[in-house]
């Protein structure tokens, strides 16, 4: 019985350190003094660990204490689409029967996640350093892959997370890469709870749970579990956030929520992805004072946002809640074409954006794409000329992700030696450019030469 533990130890070991061999000649001796080794070593690099050996692995640990602490130094890829070697079925299936609080966590793939964390997270809590943690779920490399729609990924119980959550309160870097794999919105709002020391998050949402949808046929400010979380919490050690939104609605609240996650966390990367209903108030929220000396997200390098949504108009734009009308909402959920951006709504959120880059004095690329409605599926993006609006904010030294011709790209390079360069590319069929109201604003800021004002998607090609 303890020999499989140690046998698929060394499994592990040799694609951990690239080595070969037989594992079939490994004896105990030769295991120990392996893992010792490994043990006191400074630099690693990952394993990987298909699922159908995750919960033997995850008894391996609980058992070995030493073995638990020697993993803590590196990466954790898990495959959750490998063939079973005993024909059972490791993946989970969405039931569209009924709601998704209904069906219970019991599939293997989700139970043998949970022992897993408690497994790596077992022990003296005030003794264990930092883990690094990160969940690559990819698609395996035969090719297998269910043809039905797969169930979203829970890492943690809903009604159980009072008991699971506090064995993973150590990892600093959870990043999920496989968007067939999302995470319900209220698990991922007890997922962030409990994760205090998180440095890196990389999280798709899927589409369901409480939306805009709610708040617009009951008329209460209902927000977002995700929403909520991130405006109360403070998270100080917080770099990387990437998130992707598939649903057909807004995340209500999430936009002023963000900005207030930029009072506290040193991000250094931000992008948010899919159906993103951009508002003023992820830039400069209704009540901010025209001037402040205080910076917004004072470290950030990077802002990169793909949205597929409609301009909110004046008034809910001001009022930062992201909250979609009745009639909206039923327009969002028949699939029917968005109505036309109005300009006033566009020249809100630009001058909001446009105060909002005086106060981050470390970026160094901005970009903003737009698409007016929801895209059915935000994985797809494959240039600048399938959303409709682009604008870019540039630092000197940066080149335009947006320009595609190569003459384009050198007089581009050339001119970007010296100061900060604004665009707005208007890449679909429209009637308006931005304001002079704009023009003026941006000439303030970055001078008369720093604008290139719009361009069609013609032009650009």
């Amino acid at each position: 019985m303890d020999r499989l533990p140690d046998e698929l130890l060394m499994h592990i070991i040799y694609q951990a350190i690239g080595g070969r061999g037989d594992r079939s000649r490994t004896n105990f001796a030769c295991v120990a003094r392996r893992w010792q080794a490994i043990a006191e070593a400074k630099n690693w690099r990952f394993f990987f660990l298909p699922s159908r050996e995750i919960d033997c692995f995850a008894k391996m640990l609980a058992r070995v204490p030493s073995r638990r602490e020697a993993l803590r130094k590196i990466y954790c890829l898990i495959d959750v689409c490998s063939e079973p070697t005993d024909g059972r079925q490791y993946v989970d299936f969405y039931d569209s029967s009924g709601g998704e609080e209904s069906h219970p966590e019991s599939t293997r793939f989700t139970r043998a996640i949970y022992t897993l964390f408690e497994a790596l997270a077992g022990g003296d809590e005030d003794a264990q350093p930092p883990l690094n943690l990160k969940l690559k779920l990819q698609i395996a490399s035969s090719g297998i892959y269910p043809i039905t729609i797969e169930r979203f990924l829970r890492i943690v119980p809903l009604d159980g997370h009072r008991k699971t959550l506090p064995t993973v309160r150590y990892i600093e870097s959870l990043k999920i890469t496989f968007r067939g794999r999302s995470l319900h919105p209220t698990a991922a709002a007890t997922i962030l709870a409990a994760l205090p020391c998180l440095g890196a998050l990389c999280m798709p949402l899927e589409p369901r749970g409480p939306q805009s949808f709610t708040a617009a046929h009951l008329r209460v400010p209902h927000l977002h579990a995700v929403s909520r979380h991130l405006e109360t919490s403070n998270y100080t050690n917080l770099q990387e956030l990437k998130i992707s939104n598939s649903s057909l609605s807004p995340l209500a609240g999430i936009n002023p929520a963000l900005h207030k996650l930029s009072q506290s966390a040193p991000l250094v990367n931000l992008w948010l992805f899919g159906n993103w209903f951009l508002s003023p108030a992820l830039f400069w929220p209704a009540g901010t004072p025209s001037s402040t000396d205080k910076p917004f997200w004072p470290k950030l390098q990077s802002l990169h946002i793909r949205a597929s949504s409609r301009f909110p108009d004046t008034k809910s734009a001001t009022g930062g809640f992201d909250f979609l009308e009745k009639d909206e909402a039923y327009r969002y959920a028949m699939g029917w074409d968005p109505p036309p951006v109005e300009p006033a709504a566009f020249d809100l959120l630009v001058s909001s954006m446009s105060k909002a880059v005086l106060q981050m004095p470390a970026l160094r690329v901005l970009t903003v794409k737009i698409k007016r409605g929801h895209v059915r599926d935000p994985r797809l993006d494959t240039g600048a000329c399938d959303y409709d609006i682009c604008v870019e904010c540039l630092d000197s030294g940066e080149e335009s992700a947006v320009m595609r011709y190569r003459e384009g790209r050198e007089a581009d390079k050339v001119n970007a030696q010296s100061y900060r360069r604004w665009r707005v590319w208007l890449l679909s069929p429209v009637d308006w450019s931005p304001s002079w109201k704009i023009r003026q604003l941006w000439q303030q800021f970055v001078g008369p030469d720093g604008i290139t004002g719009t361009k069609t998607a013609e032009e650009m090609y």
